[in-house]
């Protein structure tokens, strides 16, 4: 593959190896993975680490998954997983004039208003088959 002048070639670096994937696949009878389940001191560790920042480096997530003997992948999914989380606002709190209060979780909130509490001019010619 040529290159054009000036273009750069990038480089793809993958995270896993496809030992270390296959190695953590864990087939069932059925067919399907099983699930992997952080004990509480794993959880713990993986909390206050994304207390100190929720986009730690490649080498930062490296070393917790040697630390906490899981694959790398898990992780980085972890991570992934509770920005989500954070995100949406489980369990956040929200500061609205000087005041924290909880986040309302989107299904938790009250219904919306579905029709307009302002009067506008309705044009009868575009609308008459309503009316």
């Amino acid at each position: 593959m040529r290159l054009k002048a000036g273009k750069k070639e990038k480089k793809v670096k993958f995270i896993d190896s496809t030992n270390e994937i296959i190695k953590h696949m864990n087939t069932s009878e059925n067919g399907k993975r099983s699930r992997l389940r952080l004990n509480a001191q794993q959880a713990s560790i993986l909390e206050q680490s994304f207390k100190n920042g929720s986009h730690p480096s490649n080498k930062v997530k490296a070393e917790l998954a040697m630390v906490l003997c899981i694959p790398l992948k898990n992780v980085q999914i972890w991570f992934q997983n509770r920005r989500a989380k954070e995100k949406i606002g489980v369990g956040a709190m929200k500061v609205v004039d000087g005041e924290e209060t909880e986040m309302m979780r989107f299904d938790e909130r009250a219904e919306y208003q579905t029709t307009c509490s302002i009067d506008f001019p309705v044009d009868e010619k575009y609308f008459s088959e309503y009316y």
